[in-house]
């Protein structure tokens, strides 16, 4: 299942793009229980995301309320424990890290949707997000949610990327050039 899964949910999607579809879109929608979430990799939260949103690409808006619309109930708790001491149980470590990628699954989905236009409040928006994950990489976390915190950022700044294509904006590239140098040297 786990080797299939980022495939069929990639060809699901492109399969109902802009289709509107709901009952598709209800069918691979991230889970709502903790229990459930124990038992999907972080990473296919974050393509089941794309794929509910690829499939509903009209309803797509640059708003934080609707990418913070995507987080399931399950997860409300996480965001206010972000920023205190981190609990290190395998459930509060699964929750944090479907939180990261319920987030950037619903970045991407913002950049498909604005690619190219140099739309204002997209840039804006992930530019936003881009920095809260900065800020959140200097917390106390273990290897694997700081490996998963990477993975996301980079992610958020595809995103970025791709709302930004074709305009040359320097911000953008100021923010890779940080990236690389800072990887290039602690890495």
């Amino acid at each position: 299942m786990d080797i299939t899964a980022p495939g069929a949910l990639l060809a699901l999607a492109l399969l109902y793009l802009k289709s509107r579809d709901r009952s598709v879109a209800v069918r691979i929608d991230i889970p709502d229980t903790t229990f459930a979430f124990q038992y999907i990799r972080p990473d296919l939260v974050l393509l089941r995301v794309l794929a509910k949103n690829l499939i509903l690409w009209d309803d797509i808006q640059p708003t934080a309320a609707w990418i913070e619309g995507h987080v399931p109930v399950v997860m409300t708790g996480v965001k206010a424990q972000l920023g205190r001491e981190i609990d290190s149980g395998d459930v509060q470590q699964t929750l944090r890290q479907g939180y990261f990628n319920v987030l950037t699954g619903a970045c991407l989905s913002i950049g498909f949707r604005f690619a190219g236009t140099a739309h204002t409040a997209a840039k804006h928006l992930l530019t936003q997000y881009l920095q809260y994950m900065i800020k959140l990489q200097r917390s106390k976390f273990d290897r694997a949610d700081k490996n998963m915190l990477e993975y996301c950022m980079n992610s958020v700044a595809l995103a970025l990327s791709l709302v930004m294509s074709g305009t040359g904006h320097l911000g953008t590239f100021k923010y890779f050039s940080i990236r690389l140098i800072w990887q290039t040297s602690f890495h």
